[in-house]
């Protein structure tokens, strides 16, 4: 039997719904199709509650990138521990009003 799961690379968890797709460079700042990584969507809200558009250009383009991020790294230490499917909403960070 084939092993068909996917794993977050975020938080290293199996993926489970809900799960989208993180453009690792924005489309609003360039980014393409095949530049996407398969993420749950509570990571995937987390990274966008944190950083701009174009944060996320210029400094944050890659999973090694965001993992070196405090807040990030802080985040997925706690979710680590969490169901592969756990979803709760994410406050908007504040910097981004």
């Amino acid at each position: 039997m084939e092993d068909n799961s996917k794993i977050c690379p975020l938080c290293q968890r199996e993926i489970a719904e809900p799960a989208s797709l993180h453009h690792l460079l924005p489309r609003s700042q360039g980014g393409k199709q095949e530049h996407t990584v398969l993420l749950h969507q509570i990571c995937h809200s987390k990274i966008h509650s944190v950083f701009t558009e174009k944060e996320l250009a210029k400094s944050f383009s890659t999973i090694e990138q965001l993992l070196a991020n405090e807040e990030i790294a802080k985040f997925v230490k706690w979710v680590s521990a969490k169901p592969a499917n756990y979803h709760d909403r994410n406050d908007r960070h504040s910097r981004k009003k």
